[in-house]
């Protein structure tokens, strides 16, 4: 295998040069870009591709070896990351527009023709099952990815979102698990009755979270991959009849001489063969994985941004508690101002948010009156988690003194202006959360 320097600089050259033919993927628009760097590390793109010369002026400035688009279409893909981010409104800089179907079907490691075979076989499987599915799903491409396997990318052309893109996420992640249950049952049962087209004796294996991770980018068509050279490439879907090696050998590459991929696992005392595995990034160990699946959920933290130390009080309470006096009486005390009253989808929790902004003792101190739980969670993680996907319920009014939280404001009211800008405080930002909340591991990244 090549010095990682040496492929690196190959492949930025190629990228640079003439021969360069990315093929970029539909409604380029509205699609993140992601570069893996020369030397390591990740940036994201943020500005707007919608061209070759954009994505190669890109490369250029970032010096990207590596480069990936997301799965998704986002109104504004510049400023959407894996932490999430959001704008004028509730969640604009995350808003969700649409998702491709895409199955990641990757080699058992260490890499070799042998497994690279079974790959194959899995990916053919999986496309012979979703012929019955034309309908729903249209086939925009068969590719190898560049070493450790096969992608088949479909257009969800049913795809009806919710009006709230507060619920667009989870809504998109559910519909996939469901489909997935339901192609799963279906190779088998083909396998099974001996249909034609089907490998008998093939496992299926592809990576699920990139079929349900609605923030996942995947390789680029047209751009190399560092550690073999291999060009990411567009295959017939009659190409998964072929053996790997005659797929391999019409592979294009970068580089003076075709990479080579061992045939088999070969174990021996003094040698054992196997290919490296990357050098692991810190919180993006898996680039296909950007956003985490459960028990990774996004929340909206209760941070004001833009004010120092300021926060809105949020009263958590388990669906058996008696809540509404309880914030009744803290809202008449420390004039809260009006209360939004929402529902958790999963637990069923009462949420009650109020929009005062406040520092935190002040906070911590109307908290601990509270028979809420949120006292706890402010006291060990100073923030509190908002659940991104909540059902509203009602909104009880009262009496305020002191400032609002303008990013708050525009996500308990989606569709609504401020007009009076003089009592609103902070940034017309939030902070997203993307955490753990089980083990308090979360991540968080200021708005836009």
């Amino acid at each position: 295998m090549p010095k990682p320097e040496r492929k690196e600089d190959e492949l930025i050259q190629h990228y640079l040069g003439e021969d360069f033919d990315p093929v970029l993927p539909s409604n380029v628009g509205f699609r993140h870009f992601r570069f893996r760097i020369k030397g390591g590390g990740w940036r994201r793109v943020q500005h707007k591709i919608t061209s070759k010369d954009d994505l190669v002026k890109w490369i250029a400035k970032l010096g990207g070896v590596d480069i990936y688009y997301s799965t998704s279409t986002w109104l504004n893909p510049g400023r959407i990351s894996s932490k999430g981010g959001s704008g004028t409104y509730h969640v604009a800089d995350n808003c969700l527009l649409g998702n491709d179907l895409v199955f990641d079907i990757d080699a058992e490691e260490p890499i070799t023709q042998e497994s690279l075979n079974e790959a194959r076989k899995s990916a053919n499987n999986i496309y012979e099952a979703m012929k019955q599915f034309e309908d729903e799903y249209k086939l925009e491409y068969v590719s190898f990815t560049g070493l450790k396997g096969f992608r088949l990318s479909y257009t969800d052309t049913h795809l009806e979102l919710p009006e709230d893109p507060r619920k667009r996420f989870d809504y998109v992640e559910k519909k996939r698990k469901i489909f997935i249950g339901e192609l799963l049952r279906i190779i088998e049962e083909s396998k099974s009755k001996g249909l034609p087209g089907f490998y008998k004796n093939a496992k299926t294996i592809f990576d699920e979270k990139v079929t349900t991770n609605i923030m996942c980018v995947v390789r680029v068509l047209g751009t190399g991959h560092s550690r073999t050279g291999f060009i990411s490439s567009k295959i017939l879907p009659s190409s998964l009849k072929k053996p790997i090696s005659k797929i391999l050998n019409e592979i294009p590459f970068i580089g003076k001489k075709r990479p080579g991929i061992p045939v088999k696992r070969e174990m021996t005392r003094d040698n054992p063969e196997r290919v490296p595995r990357p050098r692991p990034v810190p919180q993006e160990t898996d680039v296909t994985g950007l956003a985490s699946t459960p028990p990774f959920k996004y929340f909206v933290s209760n941070r004001v941004l833009g004010v120092r130390r300021a926060y809105i009080p949020v009263f958590i309470y388990q669906d058996h508690q008696k809540y509404l006096e309880d914030v009744k009486d803290l809202q008449v005390k420390h004039k809260l101002g009006d209360l939004y009253i929402f529902r958790e989808q999963d637990t069923h929790n009462v949420v009650v948010i109020s929009l005062k902004s406040m520092q935190r003792k002040q906070l911590q101190k109307v908290l601990n009156a509270s028979k809420s739980r949120s006292k706890y969670d402010f006291l060990k993680y100073k923030k509190i988690w908002i659940p991104l996907f909540m059902d509203f319920q009602e909104k009880i009014k009262g009496k305020v003194t002191g400032h609002l939280s303008r990013s708050h404001f525009h996500y308990v009211n989606p569709n609504k202006e401020i007009k009076s800008k003089g009592l609103y405080c902070g940034w017309a930002k939030a902070e997203i959360i993307k955490a753990d909340k089980k083990k308090g591991i979360g991540e968080a990244q200021r708005g836009g």
